[in-house]
């Protein structure tokens, strides 16, 4: 293996988006300093929320996917002190057909959004950032990878 390490005062090379992909895993140092010198945020953005929402909406296709998902949206109804009869539990039953679908259109959707607030100016402020905006954008969706990849091995 070469070294890639870069003299002092040097610029790292830019990174392809796959090997930023993989270096997040395997050389994270070096690969979060190219990504603090070369940012580019929407590719990485949009991959690892496809991945997220893929590996969330996929198991809900199963039979034992959405009984799983059922029992759960029945225990959270109640642990908030609501009854679910069984008329409620077969309207719930009737609608499982949708929930991989409602599932990955909420991720696609909003967990852009909320990466992307993440690194608003006052948000910058407080976690004491000193990076352009699209610089704390790079490193906070490439910070995405190292959580969305346990996810997918877990239920790939």
């Amino acid at each position: 293996m070469t070294n890639t390490a870069t003299l002092p005062g040097a610029s790292p090379a830019p990174l392809s988006l796959p090997a930023r992909f993989v270096g997040i895993i395997t050389a994270p140092k070096e690969t979060f300093q190219a990504v603090a010198a070369h940012p580019r945020w929407l590719g990485m953005l949009l991959v690892c929320n496809i991945l997220i929402a893929l590996c969330t909406a996929l198991p809900m296709t199963t039979e034992a996917g959405k009984e799983a998902t059922l029992r759960q949206q029945v225990e959270g109804m109640e642990s908030f002190g609501m009854q679910v009869s069984d008329q409620m539990y077969e309207q719930l039953r009737g609608r499982m057909w949708m929930a991989p679908y409602q599932t990955a259109i909420g991720i696609l959707v909003f967990s852009p959004v909320f990466t992307v607030a993440r690194v608003t100016p006052r948000q910058r402020a407080i976690s004491g950032f000193e990076q352009p905006w699209e610089t704390n954008s790079a490193i906070c969706c490439s910070r995405s990878v190292s959580g969305s990849s346990p996810a997918c091995i877990a239920f790939g």
